[in-house]
């Protein structure tokens, strides 16, 4: 489990709309397992404020984020009593949404690596996708079918664990992806060349490590058999999948967290204080432009 604090800014005017919003917002976490708190705090600067918590899974955190942009922009299209202000709010919740998500994915991962690197063995169990994974899907450095064939992998977890994708797609959907990663990676391949040779070149070519390319190949069959033979994919190996995927792609990529240091018992507990707690007071009027912004 995981969470997050972020502070939202409003004039007493709105405050009916935003709580309106708010209990929108609310019944959105629901079908993804996660929940919601809102404490009323004292006025600054004549602005009521309000603190919102969101607890749960990471990986259902990523899944709600991906969509919501979407969803509030239904929302500001079909509540046409909205005010100006309050649209800013709103807008202002999505980012600060955004930024607390993306801040406390950075500190589960670093956290992680950081324990590891003092000796301290630690596993994640949720599924969910790594900053690095999800800085890869976002760089202009790379080549667009690279970033796409990142992306869908990225997708896929989204995807699945909002109920938006079965086993059967996951496996197809994430082998495609791999098979296009590793094309974008590996040089003098033969575009008619099928998945078992591609992954032998790419281990040749130290794209991949042996073990990686035979856990590959495994999962390429499990796709053959329950696209082309009518095998029941499982929820196990699909999750599997994903969980390798995500894994092998992360070290493929630099991580912008620097997870590599050991930490102590007061460093960390001063980093979950610094990801846990997203600061809204930056200007709302700033922030207004982002549900246009996250259209790409």
């Amino acid at each position: 489990m995981a969470g997050y604090d972020f502070l939202v800014r409003f004039d007493e005017q709105v405050k009916p709309e935003v709580t309106q919003w708010l209990r929108h917002f609310n019944g959105a976490l629901w079908p993804y397992g996660l929940s919601m708190g809102a404490t009323d705090l004292p006025k600054s600067h004549g602005k009521c404020r309000l603190l919102v918590n969101v607890d749960g899974p990471l990986g259902a955190m990523q899944a709600f984020w991906a969509g919501l942009p979407i969803r509030a922009r239904h929302y500001l299209q079909t509540h046409r009593g909205t005010s100006p202000v309050a649209a800013r709010v709103i807008s202002a919740t999505v980012r600060l949404n955004q930024k607390g998500i993306d801040a406390i994915t950075g500190f589960v991962y670093s956290s992680s690596r950081k324990f590891a690197a003092a000796g301290v063995k630690v596993k994640l169990r949720t599924l969910a996708v790594p900053p690095s994974v999800l800085a890869a899907a976002r760089s202009k450095k790379l080549n667009r079918r690279e970033r796409e064939s990142v992306r869908t992998v990225a997708s896929c977890v989204r995807r699945w664990l909002s109920g938006r994708l079965t086993a059967k797609e996951v496996l197809i959907l994430a082998d495609q992806a791999a098979e296009d990663w590793l094309r974008c990676r590996t040089t003098g391949v033969a575009p008619s060349s099928n998945f078992p040779e591609l992954t032998r070149v790419a281990a040749k070519q130290g794209v991949l490590t042996a073990g990686e390319a035979t856990r590959l190949r495994r999962f390429h069959a499990s796709r053959t058999k329950s696209q082309h033979r009518g095998k029941v994919a499982s929820t196990s190996t699909a999750r599997s999948m994903l969980t390798f995927l995500l894994q092998a792609l992360e070290s493929k990529y630099v991580d912008p967290h620097n997870p590599q240091e050991a930490v102590t018992p007061a460093e960390f507990l001063a980093e979950l204080k610094a990801a846990t707690q997203v600061d809204g007071a930056e200007q709302i009027a700033e922030l207004q432009k982002h549900l246009e912004d996250q259209g790409g």
